[in-house]
């Protein structure tokens, strides 16, 4: 699940949840966000982007760990 947003010209913001799951188990979840810069003609893009992932607890532990983690992106159109 998530979106795409326009942020002025030529940056757009996505934002996506998805599950997480060991060995067909639900695990927990993620969020990973976006922010990318397109070029002009509208072929490639870069940016950064930073993902939550939110695991439940295994008993007897009651806090979800949480790691986050940062990256870049980039994506260049390719002809069909």
């Amino acid at each position: 699940m998530g979106s795409w947003k326009s942020t002025d010209r030529s940056h757009v913001y996505r934002n996506h949840y998805a599950w997480l799951y060991n060995n067909g188990v639900l695990a927990g979840y993620f969020n990973e966000t976006e922010t990318d810069e397109v070029s002009w003609d509208g072929n490639s893009y870069s940016g950064f982007n930073t993902t939550t992932l939110n695991f439940y607890p295994l008993p007897p532990e009651t806090t979800p760990t949480v790691m986050v983690l940062t990256g870049t992106a980039t994506a260049t159109r390719i002809a069909p």
